[in-house]
């Protein structure tokens, strides 16, 4: 499989962190070529691999992992995860306070799957 590599200078013009404790990175590029305009618009709403460096990027500077549990997409646990997040935030939880909540549910949601597995017993 062809990979299709994009490499420019960015300026990053914003980093924050949202509701779900990911990070949003804001770029910004010099005017670009169509050809890499095309490529990189090629990527808009995709998951891809990234990497930062004040320098030029060399291959050698690079190690690619091929073998991903969940391609292109968030793991089951991740989203779980968010979603609780998300729950905590409805119920006007404080953020400091989330891991509590989130042993909580993790532990009664352990709780249902063993009882459904004694009621096959």
């Amino acid at each position: 499989m062809k990979k299709n590599i994009f490499q420019t200078t960015f300026i990053v013009d914003k980093i924050s962190t949202l509701k779900d404790r990911s990070i949003k990175v804001t770029l910004e590029t010099q005017e670009l070529p169509q050809e890499q305009m095309a490529v990189l618009f090629s990527f808009a709403n995709s998951q891809i691999w990234g990497a930062f460096c004040d320098m030029g990027i060399v291959e050698e500077d690079i190690k690619i992992e091929e073998n991903l549990e969940f391609p292109n997409q968030k793991s089951l646990s991740q989203r779980l995860y968010n979603a609780l997040f998300v729950l905590y935030q409805k119920k006007g939880g404080k953020p400091e306070e989330f891991e509590n909540f989130r042993q909580v549910k993790m532990t009664n949601i352990i709780e249902q799957v063993k009882k459904m597995i004694s009621d096959y017993e």
